[in-house]
């Protein structure tokens, strides 16, 4: 039996880490790192991973020796990145410098999560070829990562939008919509801002079939139809069984003032269904499996993982 490459997953205690752990730990040996938590998933292996220090990362590495390096660690809270921009520098750019130059002195793959957010949002459907322009420091960050990342042979970068169960933590959207129905809260809903998620479990398995196809290059990876946040909220709302009434319909003019975001970050991919096969999902089949994670306990052995 031929040995299961190792792969180091950054951020693995994370929304899209801890998920994407969950379902890669059946291919892949899965060396989970994090900074001051732990994922426990089986068939995986936790250490700490500091990533705003050099010396400390190039360590780990050393002594983990992966063949592909997962980096999905980021600072992504918007404002956050606008008013401390040297922490935001630290983790979104000069992190993965660290990453990208061991994997180019040990001959490893690496894959970065970028984001739908590098765009400006004044079109629809960006596609692959299209000329980035980010609008806040968040997005600026993430493009240079990409740059850094980009001068690797072997390397992928995957731009997506994207909705889960976490595993600790801050809530992604969705959650954070159903935590606050299922408290009797209501929902402010931006009808103004355009997006196209994919549930990560969803990403998570499209990555996989990108490693094993030995895809190289930006990929972007999205649900079929665009849709509103205030759109999202409802079909969300609808899905777990509660009254549409409930869902505030806003603008993000009108919400509290903060860094600009683009308007429309919406994706069309010029690479996954003819290349590689990934015909994008609806986002009815992405919010039904997100119910059905938590109908099948997943989501309770999820949460539990973490230590």
């Amino acid at each position: 039996m031929s040995r299961r490459p190792t792969v180091l997953v950054t951020g693995a205690t994370g929304l899209l880490g801890a998920n994407f752990c969950a379902v890669a730990s059946e291919a892949y040996e899965i060396v989970t790192g994090a900074h001051r938590h732990a994922l426990t998933w089986p068939g995986t292996r936790p250490i700490a991973l500091e990533l705003d220090d050099a010396g400390k990362t190039m360590a780990a590495l050393d002594l983990v020796r992966p063949e592909i390096v997962i980096h999905f660690a980021a600072m992504t809270d918007v404002d956050a990145c606008e008013k401390s921009r040297d922490a935001a520098a630290r983790i979104n750019v000069s992190a993965p410098h660290t990453l990208a130059n061991w994997a180019s002195r040990h001959g490893a793959r690496m894959l970065l999560m970028s984001t739908d957010s590098v765009f400006d949002g004044t079109r629809s459907m960006s596609v692959e070829s299209d000329l980035p322009g980010p609008i806040n420091y968040y997005a600026e960050t993430k493009l240079r990562s990409e740059a850094t990342v980009a001068t690797l042979e072997e390397h992928l970068i995957v731009r997506s939008n994207i909705f889960g169960w976490s595993a600790r933590g801050k809530s992604g959207l969705a959650e954070w919509i159903l935590e606050q129905l299922r408290r009797g809260e209501e929902v402010p809903g931006f009808a103004n801002i355009w997006f196209n998620p994919l549930l990560v479990n969803t990403l998570s398995g499209m990555m996989l079939e990108l490693l094993k196809r030995d895809a190289r290059g930006i990929v972007h990876l999205s649900s079929r139809e665009p849709l509103s946040k205030y759109d999202f909220a409802c079909r969300i709302a609808c899905e777990f069984g509660y009254d549409l009434a409930r869902i505030r319909r806003t603008t993000r003019e009108a919400s509290a003032p903060g860094a600009r975001r683009p308007l429309d970050t919406t994706l069309a991919s010029l690479r996954a269904g003819p290349e590689f096969g990934l015909g994008p999902p609806s986002i009815e089949e992405e919010i039904r499996k997100f119910r059905q994670l938590d109908d099948t306990g997943f989501v309770a052995r999820l949460k539990m993982a973490v230590q």
